[in-house]
């Protein structure tokens, strides 16, 4: 006897959970729940590896767009250095290194700073440096540049 669709979803009334007449729900129920047993076992081992490298992923490049803007504020502040008024050349490394210190701790490795003043009295640092990896694959550099004119006083007239 072929069970009717009301028996193969519960019965006669459509509550799901209740036993039809093909018994208990095994091989003679052939629409039954039995059908997708272990999958939600695959499907974890498929997506929480996928999901768990998505996230990662967006915290790698968080941490490279902070890492990137803490490396411009510290270059701007000593771009500014260097520029001012009796400042030095020397002293915008210790600048960046000290901002980048108090921005973002260990956030910007490998940092190399370098600085430079054109015979037109243009002043320019630079820095780069690379971010911390989440994903062991990956080395992701930063680099920021100021650039601007050596402050002096110019009597007018």
């Amino acid at each position: 006897m072929a069970a009717s669709p009301a028996d193969r979803i519960g019965g006669p009334g459509g509550a799901g959970g209740a036993i039809g007449p093909g018994g208990a729900g095994g091989a003679s129920d052939p629409g039954g729940a039995d059908d997708d047993l272990g999958s939600a076992t695959a499907e974890i081992v498929v997506l929480l590896p996928t999901v768990m490298l998505l996230v990662l992923a967006v915290l790698q490049f968080a941490l490279v767009g902070l890492a990137s803007h803490a490396l411009t504020l510290a270059v701007a502040d000593a771009g500014a250095t260097a520029r001012a008024a009796g400042g030095s050349l020397s002293s915008a490394g210790e600048v960046v290194r000290h901002d980048l210190r108090a921005l973002g701790g260990e956030l910007v490795r490998q940092l190399n700073v370098s600085t430079a003043e054109t015979a037109d009295g243009t002043v320019t640092v630079s820095a780069r440096g690379t971010v911390p990896a989440l994903l062991p694959f990956l080395e992701l550099p930063v680099a920021a540049s100021s650039v601007g004119p050596l402050q002096e006083f110019r009597a007018s007239g």
